[in-house]
């Protein structure tokens, strides 16, 4: 459950090539992965560190789905890390 302002700790980075990193967001009812906005984008890499700092009170009460995309400089990225969460302010 998120409230507040809470952060994201964690690793954005490639072997080579690394161009950005963003969070995105969809609601839970809606279903398909087309769905998901960015939250925000990085040009910097990060390791073991603050990805990012969410506001959860921009957001209605409810589940969501927020996943974190690396990509290179060719437009490609590894499979996207998403993990559901409830927001509750």
């Amino acid at each position: 459950v998120l409230r507040d302002v809470v952060e994201f700790i964690g690793t954005a980075r490639l072997p080579e090539g690394f161009d950005y990193y963003k969070f995105e967001i969809r609601p839970d009812r809606v279903s398909t992965a087309a769905d998901f906005v960015t939250i925000n984008t990085w040009h910097t890499p990060v390791t073991n560190g603050t990805l990012m700092q969410l506001d959860t009170r921009a957001f209605p009460n409810g589940g969501y789905w927020i996943r974190l995309v690396v990509a290179d400089t060719t437009g490609n990225y590894p499979e996207r890390c998403s993990n559901f969460y409830t927001i509750r302010n």
